[in-house]
């Protein structure tokens, strides 16, 4: 990434037939006042591309989605991802979901993310009309640190209304939770192991 803001950028209303495939996203990196640049690591942005077999590790920055940022209404697919290792400063160490947003992912590791300062460590979902399907991964060791409004979300951080559906999937060894809403909404958990459980 060599120090860019967004290493990958997907922002001209690319589909599904638009792929990015086996590649190692990172050095991604951003700490600066402008609200505009999300997603140090990858930024979609009204476009719903299919990223699979890529590894994101290692990007930072200091708004929205360390690894990745999934920014207004799209729909991409999100398929065999490691996302590892990324920070940010505010939402979403890992990967941010906002504003009518609604990826899939499936069949990936998100681990060993941080969010300082906000919510979030491994997902962030929040903004109108957002919300994410996690199949079949894996979302572990992630930490927020300096949560405020008493919400943290060390595995998934959901605010605003929005929705998570999480199927034959583990959140575990998050800290300092696993899973935290906002307004304490139940989201559709199924066949998943939540650490602590979930109700």
């Amino acid at each position: 990434g060599n120090g860019l803001p967004n290493v990958v950028q997907f922002t001209t209303g690319e589909t599904n037939a638009a792929q990015l495939t086996g590649f190692t996203i990172q050095g991604g990196y951003y700490d600066g006042g402008n609200s505009a640049f999300n997603g140090a690591g990858i930024l979609i942005d009204q476009a719903s591309p299919h990223i699979n077999h890529c590894v994101i590790k290692d990007n930072t920055i200091s708004w929205y989605g360390g690894g990745i940022c999934v920014w207004r209404p799209c729909s991409p697919v999100l398929d065999n991802l490691t996302i590892i290792g990324n920070t940010a400063s505010y939402h979403g160490g890992g990967i941010a979901v906002l504003d009518g947003a609604t990826p899939q992912i499936s069949n990936s590791l998100i681990a060993n993310n941080t969010t300082y300062g906000g919510w979030g460590g491994g997902v962030y979902v929040g903004g109108t009309g957002a919300a994410v399907t996690i199949s079949n991964s894996t979302i572990v060791n992630n930490i927020v640190t300096n949560g405020y409004s008493n919400h943290w979300g060390g595995g998934i951080a959901i605010a605003n209304q929005t929705t998570v559906s999480l199927v034959n999937s583990i959140v575990c060894g998050n800290t300092p939770n696993q899973i935290d809403d906002e307004f304490g909404q139940t989201h559709d958990v199924a066949y998943s192991s939540i650490e602590g459980g979930y109700t």
